[in-house]
């Protein structure tokens, strides 16, 4: 005889066993959820105790060819490292170019001869000059054609001319940089005479290096290198033999480096000491300069000097000719290469550091920092093939120094 299964009861066995596998099913999906979870961390973050690997990105490539010969230049970054402005030389048979480029916002290089206003046929053969880039990254300056007179501001946010500034009177004085306000940062080629031109008020503050006391004694008031900084705040300059600081601010003006104690330290040994390799820091903070002397057999005395402003912090190296020299961020970090090798020199913390992300050449060149210190830019060569090479614009983000291997740099600290 065949018995009569309750309806009700099955109803209610089926139920459960729906409710018994769903929750097994969820506690799965939340398990593989979480081992997933885990594993995109390790995947983003990389294996425990293994440093993440950044690679660099590649802004701007040029094919070398068998009889050409090309060149970057004038590497120059905004403050975060999002806009950058740099010149090439591209030089083959009897041809010989000169080109001024700008990335920003999402775009690839731009040549500045596509942004003038000037007729295409007239910009052919023509080269873009007055390229200065504001260290927000707003404002870039140039002047490519025959009626961008003085030179023109881009304003590469409104993708647009936003200024022409005509000529000065004195011809001897031109631009040397623009700050974030659109002022224009002057300078006459002698080089003792500064200028801070408001383009958009017409107001001007001048300075004549003649007029300062404490410049009387200087012989030769003349200075061949000028760097502007601090957005406008502050102008560095030196003649080879003194190094000063000028605060527009407070209208005073600092002597930081003088060869003359190390003349007098190697009278009977060389003819005289020179100052050269001047890097300043975007802030106007820390400064880099290296003095040698003029003996040409053999080398009497060389040193590679960091000094903070703020403070008069002092700390000199002895480094092998063959070590490249980058640009200061405003952190006092200096970028320097050894042998397809980045480093980083630390200044507050007096250390060096690997920056070992980096896979290099000896071709290595162009090294500059960010202000903020978060990119790095460089030159270097590749290969395409066994037969093709190029010349290619890098940039690489940096992490915290503290992050790099800190290694005992090939120098002597000069006590």
């Amino acid at each position: 005889m065949v018995k009569k299964i309750n309806v009700n009861f099955l109803v209610l066995f089926l139920l459960l066993l729906i409710v018994a596998c769903s929750t097994e099913d969820n506690s799965t999906t939340e398990e593989n959820d979480e081992s997933n979870g885990q594993a995109e961390e390790q995947s983003e973050g990389g294996e425990e105790g293994e440093e993440d690997t950044v690679e660099p990105k590649m802004l701007f490539t040029y094919d070398l060819f068998e009889d050409s010969r090309f060149e970057f230049r004038s590497i120059n970054s905004s403050s975060d490292g999002k806009t950058v402005t740099f010149s090439t030389l591209e030089e083959g048979g009897e041809k010989k170019e000169n080109e001024r480029f700008v990335i920003y916002g999402d775009k690839e290089a731009v040549n500045l001869k596509d942004i003038s206003t000037g007729d295409p046929d007239d910009l052919v053969d023509r080269m873009c000059t007055r390229m200065h880039l504001s260290p927000n990254g707003k404002f870039v300056t140039f002047s490519c054609a025959l009626d961008e007179k003085w030179f023109v501001v881009y304003d590469l946010e409104e993708e647009k001319i936003v200024h022409h500034a005509e000529e000065l009177e004195d011809p001897r004085i031109d631009i040397i940089g623009i700050t974030d306000n659109m002022e224009a940062l002057v300078a006459n080629t002698d080089g003792n005479f500064f200028g801070i031109y408001n383009l958009e008020t017409g107001q001007r503050k001048e300075f004549d290096l003649f007029d300062f006391p404490n410049l009387e004694d200087e012989p030769y008031l003349s200075f061949s290198w000028i760097a502007p900084a601090d957005n406008g705040n502050k102008f560095f300059m030196h003649n080879s033999f003194r190094l000063y600081v000028l605060d527009t601010q407070t209208e005073e003006i600092q002597k930081i480096a003088d060869v003359t104690p190390y003349e007098e330290r190697f009278k009977d040994e060389t003819e005289g000491i020179i100052l050269s390799n001047m890097k300043v820091s975007p802030n106007g903070n820390y400064v880099f300069y290296r003095l040698d002397d003029e003996t040409s057999k053999e080398e009497i005395y060389q040193s590679h000097n960091f000094v903070k402003l703020e403070g008069g912090e002092k700390n000199s190296y002895h480094f092998p000719n063959h070590v490249a020299l980058g640009t200061i961020d405003n952190n006092g970090n200096m970028v320097l290469a050894e042998e397809k090798e980045i480093y980083a020199y630390q200044f507050d913390q007096d250390k060096f550091f690997h920056i070992h992300h980096s896979e290099t050449s000896v071709y290595l060149d162009e090294l500059t920092l960010s202000a903020d210190g978060s990119h790095l830019f460089y030159t270097d060569r590749i290969d395409l093939s066994e037969e093709q090479e190029a010349y290619s614009l890098f940039q690489l983000p940096l992490s915290d120094l503290g992050g790099y291997e800190e290694v005992e740099f090939n120098g002597t600290k000069e006590e």
